[in-house]
């Protein structure tokens, strides 16, 4: 658990609030940048076969989201694990760390396939790369 603490840079938060620490009902004591890493945090404790995350750091300043996002993804892989993962990112760089992306426009799939295919295609992706 510790380790995890430590991704999500909550270890410190933890151990000077401590685990008895009222957060209110429905969490409302807490900021929206702790109730993300919190949420987050219940998430991966599951260990799930499977994740979806609708981007699940939003509150978080673009450099954050990208380390921690970068984090949990090798986390995740560690041990020989594959959990199937379902990440919308804010960040099109960071798709280059899954094996398929899939770009939607207007409710509708425009672009499907591998960050290589993607990026050298001069589509929407590759838009959103520049």
């Amino acid at each position: 658990m510790g380790e995890l603490f430590d991704a999500l840079d909550l270890y410190d938060d933890v151990l000077s609030i401590g685990l008895e620490f009222d957060v209110g009902s429905g969490g409302k004591r807490l900021t929206m940048v702790q109730r993300q890493k919190l949420n987050l945090a219940r998430a991966l404790l599951k260990r799930s076969d499977y994740f979806v995350f609708n981007r699940p750091l939003s509150a978080l300043d673009q450099r954050v989201q990208d380390q921690i996002t970068r984090n949990i993804i090798e986390d995740l892989h560690k041990e020989g694990e594959r959990p199937a993962i379902i990440w919308v990112l804010s960040n099109a760089r960071l798709a280059e760390m899954f094996d398929r992306i899939l770009l939607f426009d207007r409710g509708g799939l425009a672009e499907a396939g591998n960050y290589p295919e993607l990026s050298e295609k001069n589509g929407m992706f590759k838009e959103l790369l520049s």
